[in-house]
């Protein structure tokens, strides 16, 4: 769902809007924003990539509007959008695979009762669907904030104010100034006329 406000500039009277978030791809050292609806359908057609596949490679970024409380100014913050819990690896499963078979035949060759073999079973599927994809989860995305760390905007780019709030915590009403860029005159003198969600 893509949420925003309406605005119209101040100075040619040109109508436009600015978003909550958005997700965008690193291609050929620019960000291309994902149309919204169907970010995935459009990495897909265009790229040749799932969402998790960009994700994995740290190309696909968050961006999120923020607003400065002193000047109005509107900018984006980017941080990493990071992927789900992977599907076990081929190593992991690989793994687990051999240590089934080999704790099967042990207790298969010691006559060991067919209920263990089945606890053992269930047991490691639990192991394989659940835990595996978990650890492997989290140590993916320990590795692609360290390898694409994107730096954390604190303050206002324009005046340097500490004073910046997410888009959406705002509570702003039709007439409310907001530095929005115009597309048409590049003025950043904005009113906002509404809010839609789509």
């Amino acid at each position: 769902m893509s949420a925003g406000y309406n605005t119209k500039c101040r100075s040619c009277g040109q109508d436009s809007f600015v978003i909550w978030d958005y997700l965008s791809l690193r291609h050929k050292g620019k960000d291309i924003p994902l149309p919204h609806p169907g970010e995935s359908h459009h990495l897909e057609e265009k790229f040749s990539l799932t969402e998790n596949e960009a994700a994995l490679a740290g190309r696909l970024h968050r961006n999120d509007c923020w607003v400065c409380g002193s000047c109005k100014e509107v900018f984006y913050k980017q941080s990493l959008s990071l992927p789900d819990d992977p599907p076990p690896s081929k190593n992991s499963t690989r793994v687990l695979v051999v240590l089934w078979v080999l704790v099967l035949a042990f207790l298969f060759f010691k006559g060991i009762h067919t209920l263990w073999i089945m606890v053992v079973g269930i047991v490691s599927g639990v192991i394989f669907t659940l835990v595996v994809p978990s650890i492997e989860g989290r140590r993916i995305r320990k590795r692609l904030i360290a390898q694409y760390s994107i730096s954390d905007i604190t303050t206002c780019p324009k005046c340097e104010s500490g004073q910046i709030s997410r888009l959406p915590e705002l509570a702003l009403n039709d007439g409310d100034e907001i530095a929005n860029p115009c597309p048409h005159c590049e003025s950043r003198d904005s009113v906002i006329t509404g809010s839609f969600m789509s």
